[in-house]
């Protein structure tokens, strides 16, 4: 490939859990739901070894890897809501034109200052959005305007006391504070980040998860999704 792309390393040294969705397995019929190949493998098996080899190599005692299923029967799981990440400014200015990527380019070269997580914290806002300033052309201006940030809460609370004008961060972090003004970015620069709920195949309350995951995507979810700022989705 001649396209050569920046990669932002996120580091911490707080514990990290990380849950592999090893996708679809057999299903209650007993056949299997991902592709077959000629020579007669299966997606769903290759996948599922994938999944368990990364958790078998993994040496860090700080990182914790959860499989969403560990056999071949496929484990019960569902979309439910987007990450939405925005725009705030402080509470009573007028809303500024976010229809496209060009009109969030031009909002952020006029701007002042701007508030965003501080993406060394392990904040992943904070490198979402700077890889999409330098998409939009602006990533270095972005970067001199910087008021950087631990976390949500803080790029909601500088841009509520003025100390930045503008701040670009998850909705839901932001909508809590009343000092300020949320909008979302628009479509062509979002994120695409989903919220999956899954039962693990060897769920100890079965019935139950399976009863939480279903009240998760019905109307009281989706409800609570868009509260929290977030986009319900459908499967």
């Amino acid at each position: 490939m001649d396209k050569k792309e920046n990669i932002s390393v996120i580091t911490t040294d707080k514990p990290v859990t990380v849950v592999i969705d090893a996708g679809h397995g057999i299903d209650a019929a007993g056949s299997h739901t991902g592709v077959t190949a000629s020579d007669d493998s299966h997606e769903d098996d290759i996948v599922l070894s994938i999944a368990k080899k990364i958790k078998e190599l993994n040496t860090n005692d700080r990182l914790n890897i959860i499989l969403t299923r560990e056999n071949r029967v496929s484990a019960q799981h569902a979309d439910l809501a987007q990450m939405v990440a925005g725009i705030s400014a402080k509470a009573g200015t007028p809303a500024p034109a976010l229809a496209d990527g060009n009109q969030v380019k031009t909002a952020l070269l006029a701007a002042k200052s701007i508030a965003y997580v501080d993406p060394a914290s392990g904040g992943i806002t904070g490198v979402f959005f700077l890889s999409q300033a330098d998409k939009l052309g602006v990533g270095q201006q972005v970067r001199t305007k910087a008021v950087l940030k631990s976390n949500g809460t803080g790029v909601a609370e500088a841009v509520a006391s003025g100390e930045a004008q503008y701040g670009v961060t998850l909705i839901s972090e932001m909508l809590p504070n009343k000092g300020v003004t949320v909008w979302p970015l628009p479509d062509d620069i979002q994120m695409t980040t989903i919220y999956t709920a899954a039962v693990a195949t060897n769920a100890e309350n079965a019935m139950d998860a399976a009863l939480l995951l279903k009240d998760l995507r019905g109307p009281k979810g989706r409800d609570a999704s868009i509260q929290a700022g977030l986009k319900p989705v459908s499967n």
